[in-house]
């Protein structure tokens, strides 16, 4: 294209004016010529003008360099065409709360389809709006804790950011030394206190790679304009499923009797047949669970299927129509001959599995909590088993992570008590998924799109 020639100049205008389908702020008609020649980017595939810019900023990391530079030498060529379509009165100019809106008085048939294709993703921008979209597109990213989800992830896909850090492993000393100056950050465990998120003042968003939140101040994050999204639903049947392997395990004595074939006592002592240790039909229990949600309700369904008779309690108070009986808490303790635990944690949650719930449930009891560790307390826990207050249990969090040696824990009866290094939601499907969702909430972000925000 000759880029002294006018009249295509007009027509390029002209056809991005069709395609934005409204007036025109004048100023977005800057913006045309130094995206319409930039090439390596097709432009029907994106849905959205993010997306577009993306596509640049991959193919080159210094496209904004390359823009603003196309950019101003454009600006007279723009100028001049808009000036010639004034005198020859071909656009009709207006004003709008003090900004200049532009439209052709009449639009030829003919239509220019990169141009018309770009003013379709300009639509309903307006200049504050392109460059709010800009800076987001060239955001500054930190990824912590890269190591969290497992050296076989690919995490190759993130590079098409074109401004990334990665840290394999980040502690909460130095946290603030690696985000200071990040506007986006990928995190799990790492605290996100009114303190940090002050030392962070180009921060707006953070992306966790994890359902739970309470490692973040929502509130204050909020107030300080800062969006917090996360994952839900990725880990489901990777949860429920341990879920149910540690049930069949305590139950079953999987374990032990594992144990006594291997060890050799099961030839010595000469009987074809050894069960010792009784386990029940799920038929024959009843099944609890704390906190019906996508979890809570996959592992009521499998063990419906195994025959038990599953019951449920809302920590939230809140109730809906399930096809569960919804118990309060303490008559759930006091029937249940298995407890699972699903629930977020919260204040009220806190401990919620204490010296006091232990006493309530059966001896025969089974818990499982693979939600957060601060759920139940943990000596409380290690002096029910060694009291023979409960029959067993089985972890995957813990108060602290990793446990720590000092953990009462380590000193509960082994036979009752199945641990877990927080790995149940870790299936390869699980992690993939969660990857792929973490990848589109940014995206989204840098669309303009709010996607999975938990503190709107």
């Amino acid at each position: 294209m000759r880029l002294n020639d006018e009249k295509k100049i007009l027509k390029l205008l002209e056809s991005f004016t069709k395609g934005y389908g409204a007036e025109v702020p004048m100023s977005l008609y800057n913006y045309v010529l130094p995206l319409y020649c930039y090439e390596g980017v097709d432009y029907p595939s994106c849905t959205h003008l993010g997306a577009l810019l993306r596509g640049f900023i991959k193919q080159d990391h210094h496209f904004m360099e390359t823009f603003g530079k196309d950019y101003k030498s454009y600006e007279s060529l723009i100028s001049k065409a808009l000036s010639m379509a004034f005198i020859h009165k071909t656009m009709h100019f207006d004003v709008h709360d003090g900004d200049l809106y532009a439209s052709f008085v009449e639009m030829s048939e003919d239509d220019d389809p990169k141009a018309y294709a770009l003013g379709t993703l300009f639509k309903g921008y307006d200049e504050i709006g392109i460059r709010e979209l800009l800076a987001r597109c060239v955001s500054r990213i930190v990824f912590l804790q890269t190591k969290s989800l497992g050296e076989d992830m690919d995490l190759s896909r993130f590079s098409d950011f074109c401004d990334i850090t990665y840290y394999d492993y980040m502690d909460q000393e130095h946290l603030l030394e690696a985000i200071k100056q990040a506007n986006i950050v990928i995190t799990n465990k790492n605290l996100f206190t009114k303190e940090i998120i002050d030392a962070c003042p180009s921060l707006k968003l953070i992306c966790l790679t994890a359902t739970g939140t309470n490692n973040v101040d929502l509130a204050y994050a909020k107030e300080k304009g800062i969006k917090v999204c996360n994952v839900s639903g990725y880990s489901t049947d990777a949860v429920a499923q341990l879920t149910i392997g540690m049930a069949l395990d305590l139950n079953l004595h999987i374990h032990d009797y594992d144990t006594y074939v291997k060890s050799g006592q099961y030839a010595k002592d000469g009987q074809f047949s050894y069960f010792k240790l009784p386990f029940h039909s799920f038929s024959h229990l009843t099944w609890g669970i704390v906190g019906l949600g996508h979890i809570g309700r996959k592992v009521a369904s499998v063990a419906t299927a195994l025959g038990a008779q599953v019951v449920y309690t809302s920590v939230s108070g809140v109730k809906r129509h399930e096809s569960y009986p919804c118990l309060d808490f303490d008559r759930l303790l006091e029937i249940s001959d298995i407890i699972s635990i699903h629930c977020p944690l919260t204040e009220k949650t806190r401990h919620l599995f204490d010296e006091d719930a232990f006493e309530k449930m059966k001896s025969s009891a089974i818990l499982i909590n693979v939600a957060r560790g601060p759920i139940v307390d943990e000596e409380a826990l290690a002096k029910a088993l060694n009291g023979n207050q409960l029959m067993g249990a089985g972890l995957d969090v813990f108060e602290t992570e990793p446990l720590p040696l000092n953990s009462p824990l380590y000193q509960a009866d082994p036979h009752k008590l199945l641990l877990s290094p927080h790995a149940g939601w870790a299936s390869v499907e699980a992690r993939s998924l969660l990857c792929d969702e973490v990848y589109e909430n940014i995206t989204a972000y840098m669309d303009g799109i709010d996607r999975n925000i938990v503190n709107n």
